[in-house]
């Protein structure tokens, strides 16, 4: 008598090997879409509110410049960006006085090390160094930078500005103050 063939279970090894190459980027594609499903909605659910738009809205921009903020997708608020050939420390007295005459605390004024500039003495400094005044941007280093933050309730109103050449390129954004 002839014994039959042993039962076969599942697939051949090189069909099931066939098959996991063929499944395996389905499910890369699969996580890869879900993931940029998420941020998409994320995008979505957190833009510019009523509330931060008013608090944007609440004086003109440096030199009454008129701009209309957009959806700041990375700090999840308000964000708009305008070039001015006012120097910085114009642009950030003028943000310090109408934020301090609208009811926001500004913070201490930060300033990026001008490019190029010295290394002060006392050895290294983090990158950008806290001072309680204006940005003094050396006439000449080829571009400094800052920022201005301030707060009221529970929003945050941030300016931060780069000079070069005679142009400051400024970006305001206001958002919820995290852990708010």
């Amino acid at each position: 008598m002839i014994n039959p063939a042993p039962a076969m279970t599942g697939a051949p090894p090189n069909a099931r090997s066939k098959r996991r190459w063929f499944v395996l980027p389905i499910l890369v594609l699969a996580v890869v879409l879900v993931l940029v499903g998420m941020r998409i909605f994320d995008a979505v659910a957190h833009t510019c509110s009523d509330e931060e738009r008013a608090a944007f809205l609440e004086f003109p921009a440096y030199e009454g410049a008129v701009i209309d903020p957009g959806n700041d997708i990375e700090a999840r608020g308000c964000v708009a960006s305008f070039q001015t050939s006012g120097p910085p420390k114009d642009v950030i007295r003028y943000y310090e006085r109408q934020l301090g005459q609208h009811g926001w605390t500004t913070q201490d004024f930060e300033e990026g090390a001008p490019e190029g500039g010295a290394e002060p003495a006392g050895g290294s400094l983090p990158a950008s160094v806290v001072l309680a005044a204006v940005p003094s941007c050396a006439p000449s280093s080829a571009l400094c930078s800052g920022t201005l933050a301030a707060t009221r309730g529970g929003f945050s109103f941030n300016v931060a500005f780069e000079a070069a050449g005679g142009s400051t390129s400024v970006v305001v954004r206001v958002n919820e103050a995290s852990g708010s």
